[in-house]
């Protein structure tokens, strides 16, 4: 049986590298077949010379976590490549434990779970079941999915780069990617193992951030149909009940009405 081969590839800017450097385990990407480390920003070289030689360290002057992730899908040699960002945490061995999942199933794009660093508790709630549909990507964070080269470069799929942290709507940008994916017709498959952490976060803030919402509207838009709008009322009550005022909350509602000017 063949061991497929995946590319771990972490953003991160240049006020978060020597931070990134002096907290990251290193240690975890010993089974990684290839390591793209993409910075965004002016950096030194005395931070790049402390970074292992034979990690593809790319800097870029744009910004934005999508335009970095397509950066990476660009450069990207293997068989998968593992989106990460600079502030997780894997374990020593997540690699070897996905390798493990995705030459028993070979499907299109695999999604992990994730814990806190602080105490251990799961990030957020996942779903108890193997394959993933449509609906299910709605929970999927870009750090949780592992996706295979060959499918993107059939579809020429990429993240849209108006979206996501750095870009003026920060949220969602790997909601509409994995759902263009899946409308391409890729599988889903949930690997039910914790195997990275996160650090601390109140999630109940992304429902009262105005420009996150907006962001959602514009997913739900994308989703189309019916559906697509219980989601974006289903946020909107949600918003509220996280104490969203009520005019922030309407950002949903525009994101949506502007979605073909974010999605084109």
């Amino acid at each position: 049986m063949l061991v497929p081969t995946i590319t771990v590839a972490i953003s991160t800017i240049a006020k978060n590298l020597d931070n990134f450097i002096k907290y990251f385990s290193f240690k975890s990407l010993r089974e990684a077949d290839q390591v793209i480390i993409i910075i965004q920003g002016d950096i030194q070289d005395d931070l790049i010379n402390k970074l292992d030689g034979s990690y593809l360290v790319i800097n870029d002057n744009g910004s934005g976590v999508s335009r970095s992730r397509n950066i990476v899908i660009s450069n990207a040699n293997c068989d998968y490549i593992w989106f990460l960002d600079d502030d997780i945490l894997l374990d020593n061995d997540a690699i070897v434990r996905v390798k493990d999942y995705i030459s028993k199933y070979h499907v299109d794009i695999f999604t992990v779970r994730m814990a806190y660093i602080e105490n251990g508790r799961p990030y957020k709630s996942y779903p108890n079941k193997l394959i993933l549909d449509r609906l299910d990507i709605i929970n999927v964070s870009s750090v949780e999915a592992i996706v295979s080269k060959k499918i993107l470069t059939q579809s020429k799929i990429r993240f849209n780069e108006s979206l996501g942290l750095g870009t003026k709507y920060p949220s969602c940008e790997e909601n509409i990617f994995l759902l263009d994916l899946i409308d391409f017709g890729a599988e889903i498959i949930h690997i039910p193992e914790y195997v990275q952490k996160h650090p601390l976060v109140n999630r109940r803030t992304y429902f009262v951030n105005p420009k996150i919402l907006f962001a959602k509207g514009v997913f739900c838009k994308r989703y189309n149909g019916v559906m697509g709008v219980v989601i974006m009322f289903y946020w909107f009550f949600k918003s509220l009940r996280c104490g969203s005022k009520f005019r922030d909350s309407f950002n949903l509602i525009y994101g949506y009405n502007s979605a073909v000017n974010i999605l084109d």
